[in-house]
């Protein structure tokens, strides 16, 4: 941001600091007036009214995957009184904003003059060009519009919207349907709810448009109309002559998918993402036609990916490509090389996704291809499967014909848009650079969203996560399995199968599975070159398609199940998040991307106390853990192992600090009680003084001896800064230097 604050900072700025700190309202932009926040939003109150566009734009960059700064043209639609707009203060792009309040748009103008306002027509639609947009927010207005009129909007925004924009749209969806069966009045209706809500709960479950209009019998559902009716008297398409009735939409996922692909590919879905009730919807513009898309055979780079089943009708695999760049710029070295799979062709719909191809060197050999996806290593590949074809083709000698390569990969490893690049390596020259695929990779979603959500904490070994979890675990919302005394992987048990089972070499080898008597053949590890040629080729796409959706379901629905009863076992009938700890590498990567409703904290530690620690409890328990026994020195253990650990939770960290909450050790031990506060409102939980009392209380009960028995200092408060009188001067110096970039990324001193 131009400010030069972080996401992290510039939240806390606008809900607390500018109420702490006078000097820090000039960072910030002012509030509008009570008596256009009261007309807006129902809202008086400014620290209110700055804790709801704080949850609204921390849902949005979460679910845009990146700073909203980085947009170049936004537009906001329905943008009240600035309830977000506050928050983009300070971003490089050129922001618009539109509503249908002269009031607003004047405020807007004369006190936010770094947001374009405009006010607008309901007769004359939108006073934009066609693309003008690469970010389009679209605040309260899809959660009450008919069809019809849904439909002229949706046009409109496809007008509007650049080929490589996306929108953001606000939903009422499943979660918001179950919390006004649980709780009526939190949108205004009255407890006499049941037939309407039973009626939309299974309209909604049929996929259909739920439009629970006023004109329903006023004892079943009545809806407080005039707060709706002002807001859709805001609306700004080509209304004709369309009446506005009072009501709340509901969408669900296959409608979106089924009635909106004519002009928009659905990205994503973030169930609940907004106050714990309202989806975000992101999607990006079909702008291509189909008969153009036939001719090119590819889409774009800049287009983002269809994640949805229907989404995918012209494409049967998990993966489509969307460019592919041979390098040619080491032709010194090579004779040539050729990529057979993967292709944009129509062949490659029925094949398993993996790499396939040859190389020949000029008086060189190759050992492997190195395959990197968006910066991080994916696999080596052994270049050694017989290609007589190739020597043929070259008249090479037939000693030598060991030139292909071949492996399977699970796309769903990948990001759900990808940079693959690909690398050859020689024992005389080095790395040579082969080529450069971008492409897309669907994106499952669960049959049902989870009454139950992960709640992650990734971290490393001795940083306090166990404690942390004790703490977790304490609270009435969350489930964690016997704190303090086990550490369970459910979540990592039921996505391992997933990933396992879906793995194309999984679902080959059964054609040449001979022994089955050792279990790992089911997982096809025994397979050693590529075997798809034997299958059906028809087979295929069902394996990519319906079988691994259809698992998917399965093992995130186990997962669910294995925790509904541990949450009764618990007492805990109505808990809202298990958690478990996570170690950061691209299993976890994979793991959060599956689950769209999983959380995740970023547990850190001073990494110098984190090595004494270790090396504390090792001596406590009389062996080497925590990989020390692979080493053999201290220096060795630090400056690979531990290091390497350190830089796997800074990238983690990176990589998803938009949507993640940041815990460091320290200030956890300090300030438990501020720490947990601000982590149970961030989960949407009860966050009182009161039940984080209680939750300190009773976690310090559960299982004392265990707790005991986990220490390696006296107190929490000892085991800060231990590094300074533990170290030896050549060990810390050794520390500063390997540790260095992570530490002052986490904010520690060196």
């Amino acid at each position: 941001m131009e400010n030069g604050f972080s996401p992290d900072k510039w939240y806390w700025i606008n809900r607390k600091g500018i109420f702490e700190d006078e000097n820090l309202a000039a960072f910030a932009a002012p509030f509008p007036p009570a008596h256009l926040m009261q007309k807006a939003y129902g809202i008086c109150d400014k620290k209110v009214f700055a804790d709801h566009g704080a949850e609204i734009y921390k849902a949005l960059v979460s679910a845009s995957g990146k700073n909203f700064g980085q947009f170049k043209n936004i537009l906001v639609l329905n943008c009240g009184c600035g309830i977000l707009l506050r928050y983009l203060k300070g971003h490089s792009g050129k922001i618009t904003a539109c509503d249908g309040n002269e009031e607003n748009i004047e405020w807007i103008t004369n006190h936010l003059q770094f947001v374009h306002a405009v006010k607008i027509d309901t007769k004359v639609g939108l006073p934009f060009s066609d693309n003008q947009f690469d970010a389009v927010i679209v605040l309260s207005v899809f959660t009450f519009l008919s069809r019809p009129v849904q439909k002229l909007l949706i046009q409109e925004l496809h007008r509007l919207t650049s080929d490589s924009g996306s929108v953001f749209i606000p939903l009422y969806g499943a979660q918001t349907i179950t919390k006004i069966q649980k709780d009526p009045e939190c949108i205004g209706l009255t407890p006499n709810h049941n037939h309407a809500s039973k009626k939309a709960r299974k309209e909604f479950e049929q996929n259909r448009h739920v439009f629970v209009s006023k004109t329903i019998k006023r004892e079943n559902y009545q809806i407080i109309g005039e707060k709706i009716k002002k807001a859709a008297e805001k609306l700004f398409i080509k209304l004709k002559s369309r009446v506005y009735e009072p009501a709340l939409t509901f969408i669900s996922t296959g409608y979106l998918q089924k009635h909106w692909e004519n002009w928009f590919r659905i990205d994503a879905i973030y169930k609940g993402t907004i106050h714990d009730f309202q989806d975000i919807l992101v999607a990006t513009p079909k702008k291509e036609t189909q008969s153009q898309a036939v001719k090119s055979g590819l889409k774009t780079v800049q287009d983002r990916c269809c994640f949805s089943e229907k989404g995918f009708e012209n494409m049967t695999n998990s993966v489509r490509i969307l460019s592919f760049k041979k390098y040619t710029s080491e032709i010194m070295h090579l004779c040539d090389f050729h990529i057979d799979h993967p292709s944009s062709s129509e062949t490659f719909k029925n094949k398993p996704f993996g790499f396939s191809g040859w190389i020949v060197g000029k008086n060189i050999s190759f050992n492997t291809v190195e395959i990197f996806s968006n910066g991080d290593h994916l696999l080596s590949i052994p270049v050694e499967i017989s290609r007589p074809d190739v020597v043929k083709h070259f008249n090479l000698s037939s000693a030598n014909d060991h030139l292909g390569f071949a492996e399977y990969v699970n796309p769903f490893f990948l990001s759900r848009r990808f940079e693959i690049e690909g690398f050859a390596m020689s024992p005389e020259v080095g790395k040579i650079k082969l080529f450069q695929i971008t492409g897309e990779r669907k994106v499952l979603t669960c049959e049902r969203e989870m009454d139950i959500n992960p709640l992650f904490i990734t971290t490393l070994g001795r940083t306090g996560s166990t404690f942390l979890l004790g703490l977790l675990g304490a609270h009435p919302k969350i489930s964690v399995y016997r704190p303090f005394q086990v550490e369970a992987r459910y979540a990592s048990y039921w996505l391992q199968m997933f990933l396992s089972f879906s793995h194309p070499k999984s679902w080959v080898f059964p054609v040449a599975a001979y022994n089955v008597e050792n279990p790992a053949w089911i997982m096809g590890d025994e397979k050693a070159t590529p075997l798809h040629h034997a299958l059906y080729p028809e087979i295929v796409p069902w394996f990519d398609g319906n079988y691994t959706q259809d698992l998917f379901n399965f093992c995130t629905r186990s997962l669910e199940r294995h925790y509904d009863n541990v949450a009764r076992i618990q007492h805990k009938p109505n808990a809202r998040f298990f958690s478990e700890k996570l170690l950061p590498n691209a299993f976890t990567d994979a793991m959060i991307d599956l689950l769209p409703g999983a959380k995740e904290i970023v547990l850190t530690r001073d990494f110098r106390d984190m090595f004494c620690s270790i090396r504390a409890f090792n001596q406590k328990r009389g062996f080497q853990a925590f990989g020390r026994d692979q080493f053999s020195t201290d220096e060795d253990y630090i400056s690979q192992a531990l290091a390497g650990g350190a830089n796997a939770l800074m990238d983690a960290w990176k990589k998803r600090k938009a949507s993640s909450v940041l815990v460091r050790y320290e200030d956890l031990i300090q300030d438990t009680e501020s720490i947990l506060i601000s982590l149970f409102s961030h989960l949407g939980i009860d966050a009182s003084s009161a039940v984080v009392g209680e939750v300190i209380k009773n976690a310090g009960k559960t299982a004392p001896k265990s707790q005991e028995n986990h220490k390696t200092t006296s107190c929490g408060k000892a085991s800060l800064q231990r590094f300074r009188q533990e170290l030896s001067p050549e060990l810390l110096s050794l520390c500063n230097r390997v540790f260095q970039e992570p530490l002052i990324t986490f904010g520690y001193d060196l």
